[in-house]
């Protein structure tokens, strides 16, 4: 490593410090990095110019001398977040903002019966208008984009429309589409803990009589396949009665991909269910190999959970994984 990646190495580690300390002291600094207080000194110089610091105050220490305090500037960049789901015969908007210490600083809910791009530029520019430090917008629904063009069965408004790239030219801020499925399953893998960080876990969903879709977590991190849609299952894994589709998807999943964990999000299937799916299972597959099996009727929590983890990675990483 030559001494420009060091000292940008060193620049990074000051700032993740700094953020996770929020106000704090170049001695504080040192000691939580392991740096000199020399090179504290000079990243926290360039931070400042950056504007991701800034020096807020003298204080008095014990010893009588000035202690300089430094804050992180958390409002420099936010992110906007929001998903999507239904409610009876409409649709429901949850919007937040995000600063960089992963605060939700604002939010709103918004219904409607029909979900168009006006409607989502509508809502959207009315945060970016009172927060214009939002740099990106992370927008979790039932759908993708495929060769540029979003398809759906979900919103007849929005089908066949480059829905990213059409909200970029009416906000003028970037827009990241993601299935509702890869959120959630994301936004699960709390649920595992470390496990995730070195693990699979997938997440299928049942929407009516469609067939059922995935979401792959890789190590902690999103797999959308080369074109943005890997995880769409077989017609005839929803044709049956429920626990017998939840058994032979699991066989399916077990063998393509031998994951860690799987969720089940059903509104039909329950926990008590569990047992039943893996006897079933073990009968095409041996019990030692099958997955940790969670079963979630209500996808929300996750999904919700995944558009603002996900956000908050964007935010400070500038990628959605």
């Amino acid at each position: 490593m030559d001494k420009k990646d060091m000292r940008e190495k060193n620049l990074e580690i000051t700032l993740n410090a700094l953020r996770r300390l929020k106000v704090t002291s170049k001695p504080n600094l040192a000691k939580e990095t392991g740096l000199s207080v020399v090179t504290i000194n000079a990243h926290l110089e360039a931070l400042i110019k950056r504007g991701d610091a800034e020096l807020i105050t003298n204080t008095v220490s014990i010893g009588g001398r000035p202690a300089r305090q430094y804050r992180f500037v958390a409002d420099k960049r936010l992110a906007l977040g929001a998903y999507i789901w239904s409610e009876g015969n409409n649709f429901k908007l949850t919007s937040f903002v995000l600063n960089l210490f992963g605060e939700v600083v604002a939010g709103s809910e918004a219904v409607t019966s029909d979900v168009t791009s006006d409607f989502l530029q509508k809502e959207f520019s009315a945060f970016i208008e009172k927060y214009p430090q939002i740099t990106t917008v992370l927008l979790g629904l039932d759908g993708e984009e495929i060769a540029g063009n979003f398809e759906t069965n979900a919103y007849p408004a929005l089908k066949g429309e480059a829905l990213s790239s059409l909200l970029f030219s009416k906000i003028n801020r970037p827009v990241t589409l993601l299935r509702d499925i890869h959120a959630a399953t994301h936004g699960a893998g709390k649920l595992f803990g470390k496990v995730a960080e070195n693990e699979t876990l997938i997440g299928v969903s049942w929407e009516k009589q469609e067939s059922p879709r995935c979401g792959i977590l890789l190590k902690s991190k999103l797999y959308k396949g080369r074109d943005g849609f890997a995880g769409a299952l077989n017609d005839d894994l929803n044709n049956g009665e429920s626990v017998e589709n939840a058994a032979k998807t699991l066989v399916l999943l077990t063998r393509l991909w031998n994951p860690h964990g799987v969720i089940f999000y059903n509104e039909k299937l329950r926990e008590s269910d569990k047992a039943k799916i893996i006897e079933i299972a073990s009968k095409e597959v041996s019990i030692k190999f099958l997955p940790n099996l969670l079963i979630r009727p209500d996808i929300r929590e996750d999904y919700g959970e995944g558009i603002y983890s996900l956000a908050t990675s964007y935010l400070l990483f500038g990628d959605a994984n």
